[in-house]
């Protein structure tokens, strides 16, 4: 029997019908935004009834859905060795210790998209279900573009990439340098704690170096999203 995983918000469902990792089973959609999509829907083949919002309510009814919502496949599953053997240099990924929230996991994943990293690692244990249609819409498409991976042991998956060439990095308000005065350069991980409790202690003790941001010393504490946003943009920044 066919799982059925849903998207909504008009973002969120173009970016998955342009993505050829996605199989897209159907829409729900308003009249208003029929024009919008006409053309996606035509040269993709895809099945279609066009609806009220009342309908799209009952759908999900958690988020405001924007009159249009998708019937999707679930994502395929991706393995660090699938990062790990891509052919990209310089890789980036970002590790979630715990971060619950799907609000916050699909900023980080928007600002993961925008900044071209490669995954999302977060442990299967107290972590949102990757395919949870609120991350997707938080994330505006970003999901589209980066994969979350989910792995069993999130100590043992660090010992993988350390193996194998990466530097990781955990973002902490008492790290001993500013993220501006590190090397950015090569394979990396940033890893960021849970919200509040920030990172579990044994994580903590495996990362190779601890930085924080430069930040108000007064009030040097950020929403875990926006943490993982400057940290990304300064990696970019200096790989530019």
């Amino acid at each position: 029997m066919r799982k059925e995983n849903y998207i909504f918000g008009i973002h969120t469902v173009s970016a998955a019908i342009s993505n050829g990792r996605r199989t897209i089973h159907g829409l729900w959609l308003t009249k208003s935004l029929y024009e919008q999509f006409r053309e996606d829907i035509s040269q993709h083949n895809i099945s279609y009834k066009l609806v009220d919002n009342n309908f799209l309510d009952s759908k999900v009814s958690q988020e405001n859905h924007q009159g249009i919502v998708a019937s999707v496949a679930p994502f395929s599953v991706t393995s660090i060795e699938d990062i790990l053997f891509s052919d990209k240099p310089n890789k980036v990924v970002v590790i979630l210790d715990q971060v619950t929230d799907p609000h916050n996991v699909g900023a980080i994943l928007r600002s993961a998209a925008a900044f071209n990293c490669d995954a999302i690692i977060q442990q299967d244990k107290n972590s949102p279900d990757p395919n949870n249609p609120l991350i997707a819409k938080i994330a505006s498409g970003g999901a589209e573009f980066v994969p979350i991976v989910n792995v069993t042991n999130l100590s043992r998956a660090i010992d993988t990439l350390k193996d194998n060439s990466f530097w990781v990095i955990g973002l902490d308000e008492r790290g001993s340098k500013n993220i501006n005065e590190i090397d950015l350069t090569g394979n990396l991980a940033i890893v960021m704690g849970k919200e509040g409790s920030g990172m579990r202690r044994l994580i903590k003790e495996n990362c190779d170096i601890l930085t924080r941001l430069p930040t108000n010393p007064k009030f040097p504490t950020l929403n875990v999203s926006n943490a993982a946003a400057i940290a990304l943009y300064e990696i970019a920044r200096k790989n530019s």
